[in-house]
């Protein structure tokens, strides 16, 4: 048993690695990035029903009330992929990325006690705009703005059941990085001159924050007349999750040139950060590039450095309310409604990029299991989803709210397990391991020539689901 947990532990920090990319988006630019969605696979499938959701197969990372449900020892991980076309009034472009959604493992403790471990990502920082500006005839220069980074979490949740109610604590830290570079570059006859100099900026922020999750469900139980042992339930649910950013945080704003003649070596798919981090500041690059001069003298030149240890970075509390009605296992209905109070938060950079609105989201869907009982037909024990969602972002530019709309499809792919009771007498259980869904939604407005992201997100969840510390009896 150990060395397989050992084994499936090294697993997912083998794919915690290899999915470094980050969701893409020209509106990445604003606050913290584009925060990322905390629903798991299944509840994404129906709208995003986070807050009320209670499964013995896994957990909501929304309420973290939703583990006293868990009986079952749950490896879980959810992978997502999104496929993007940008639109303006008159351009248009593509972009695609891959990214980890949670990573996380739940243990029931005791008969009304559940608790889960995991990392998963808190915002993410992606974008690249450029925009050319002519002088004259033939001069011009070339401004390009980019972003990188993102923002993890690492979380402790606990989950207690008392009768038909149950509440939640979680604490997580919050870490990571974040960069904000812009350049700009003279031209002549739209080539840049290798003799001048191109002035950037970097700002770069290293955040240090506490996260706690607050929760509570309650769940009432309905009589059904027609089937007693296939009851009616209406689970009511609560959150608040609240970052606290704290102090040592560290912001540094540097402003510097390079000399131009370093430009030949830029790929033409390489990233204004990348292009800076890995060339421009490398020393052991500039000294290859540079070979048989003296490299030092083609080093950047710093006009001004700033760096500030925050302190005045407020909380932005979250908070969810929701309902899901479901009878037994046959089907499950309900509505999430989330508000963020982005006003009181004062971000890293004195800009307008720092100055963020309120921004709400609401979502409905379920989830409908036709027929358990046919063990010969797979596609009346798939759990079929729907949903769609619709979110005013905390973003609004030029008077132009940055709103966003999705609707989700998905199912649960099932699996037969045995078991072992409290009792240590061996059990058959259907669980579903594999979830598997398709997103598709658009961000943004083309109006005030702003862009539109229409975008296409498969997403793929995946539980091992065992029960551990018990004796079996049988055989």
């Amino acid at each position: 048993m150990h060395k397989k947990i050992i084994f499936l532990l090294l697993q997912l920090i083998i794919v915690n690695n290899i999915i470094t990319a980050q969701e893409s988006s020209v509106y990445s630019r604003y606050g913290l990035g584009i925060m990322a969605n905390h629903n798991n696979t299944a509840t994404n499938m129906m709208g995003g029903l986070g807050t009320a959701y209670r499964s013995l197969e896994g957990q909501s990372y929304i309420n973290p009330a939703s583990l006293s449900a868990v009986s079952l020892v749950s490896f879980d991980i959810g992978i997502s992929g999104t496929f993007q076309n940008l639109k303006t009034s008159n351009l248009k472009a593509k972009q695609n990325s891959f990214n980890l959604d949670y990573l996380s493992i739940a243990v029931p403790v005791k008969k009304f006690w559940s608790m889960s471990a995991g990392l998963m990502p808190f915002s993410k920082k992606d974008y690249e705009v450029t925009k050319y500006n002519q002088l004259d005839s033939s001069s011009s220069y070339l401004l390009e703005t980019n972003g990188n980074g993102s923002l993890n979490q690492v979380f402790w949740n606990n989950g207690f059941k008392i009768k038909d109610v149950s509440v939640g604590l979680g604490l997580g830290y919050i870490f990571g990085r974040i960069d904000n570079i812009s350049a700009t570059t003279t031209q002549t006859n739209g080539i840049a001159d290798l003799t001048s100099y191109t002035s950037y900026q970097k700002g770069t922020y290293k955040a240090k924050a506490l996260n706690v999750d607050l929760g509570v469900q309650y769940q009432l139980n309905l009589k059904n007349k027609k089937d007693t042992t296939s009851p009616y339930r209406m689970v009511f649910g609560f959150a608040v999750n609240t970052p606290f950013f704290l102090n040592g945080q560290q912001y540094s704003n540097q402003l510097k040139s390079f000399y131009n003649e370093i430009l030949v070596s830029r790929a033409s798919d390489e990233t204004l950060s990348d292009f800076i981090n890995d060339k421009v500041e490398n020393a052991s690059y500039l000294q290859q590039f540079y070979s048989g001069k003296d490299w030092t003298t083609f080093a950047p030149d710093t006009f001004k450095t700033q760096t500030n240890h925050l302190s005045g970075m407020k909380a932005i509390p979250a908070y969810n309310i929701g309902i899901v009605f479901s009878r037994d296992y046959k089907f499950k209905v309900g509505i999430d409604f989330r508000y963020q109070m982005w006003k009181n938060f004062k971000g890293f950079e004195q800009n307008t990029t720092a100055d963020l609105n309120n921004s709400w989201r609401i979502g409905i869907g379920g989830e409908i299991l036709p027929n358990i009982k046919k063990y010969n037909k797979l596609f009346s024990k798939l759990k079929y989803r729907a949903g769609f969602y619709y979110s005013k972002t905390n973003i609004s530019i030029r008077n132009n709210d940055i709103n966003e709309f999705g609707i989700d499809f998905g199912v649960g792919i099932p699996m037969f397990n045995r078991f072992s009771s409290d009792e240590g007498f061996m059990q058959s259980y259907i669980t579903y391991p594999f979830n598997i869904g398709l997103q598709i939604g658009k961000r943004g407005t083309m109006a005030d020539n702003l862009i539109q992201e229409n975008f296409v997100r498969f997403r793929i969840g995946f539980s091992l689901n065992d029960k551990w510390f018990v004796k079996r009896k049988y055989y």
